[in-house]
């Protein structure tokens, strides 16, 4: 009888250890299919002006802040920028042909996280240098930035009958608002989307797409 109590206990036992770790390893796996993104991401790439890149990428909540960022373009490092939080900048002069980019995020001991996922544009080779040179400079000047109501956005360079396209995207890429205004230099942004919501405190780029040229701008929105 006891030996049968006690083989009884053991199966028991046993059982619970194997139950204990398959939970134990379930959990670890669950960890591990759901991290947080650990490197930079969401970038993205946009030409401005002939040969200029912008690009733009969020950066996840690091455990030990970075010292700075890393570009590469075409697997080699064009830039290297200081700051803990960066979140764009601009490649000048980029060679015609396509281009690939990447943002790592570097250390004080010299390490740096994966890469980011790769964002692709093609800079198209001018035919006419001394053409591209004397078209008209377009400038937009966005004010006030940051803002936390109404932002004014005005454009210069451009003439009365040209027709002028303006589009507001998040640091994500996504279409917030867009205007199209023919014969107008000027536009006032409610912050609000095209729904009619305010939109949230972050980063929002604005791209203003006319037949003298395109031109991006930063704008900070804090309430």
């Amino acid at each position: 009888m006891k030996q049968i109590l006690l083989l009884t206990l053991l199966t028991a036992l046993s059982l619970g250890l194997f139950a204990s770790a398959l939970v134990t390893s379930g959990n670890s796996i669950n960890v591990q299919t759901n991290r947080d993104p650990v490197c930079p991401y969401n970038l993205m790439a946009q030409v401005i002006d002939i040969n200029d890149v912008l690009l733009v990428w969020e950066n996840p909540v690091f455990v030990n802040q970075p010292m700075g960022f890393r570009v590469f373009r075409n697997n080699i490092m064009v830039r290297q920028i200081s700051g803990s939080n960066v979140t764009d900048c601009t490649i000048e002069n980029v060679c015609a042909g396509c281009c690939q980019f990447y943002v790592t995020a570097c250390f004080d001991n010299g390490s740096q996280t994966a890469p980011s996922n790769i964002a692709e544009v093609t800079i198209i080779e001018t035919a006419n240098q001394d053409a591209a040179a004397s078209t008209p400079a377009i400038s937009m000047t966005v004010f006030p930035n940051p803002s936390r109501s109404t932002v004014n956005i005005a454009l210069s360079g451009t003439k009365q009958y040209d027709k002028a396209d303006l589009a507001i995207y998040n640091i994500k890429g996504q279409l917030v608002r867009q205007y199209s205004m023919k014969g107008s230099k000027n536009w006032q942004w409610d912050g609000k989307d095209k729904l009619g919501n305010n939109v949230t405190n972050g980063i929002y780029y604005l791209k203003a797409t006319t037949n003298n040229g395109n031109l991006m701008h930063k704008l900070i929105i804090t309430r």
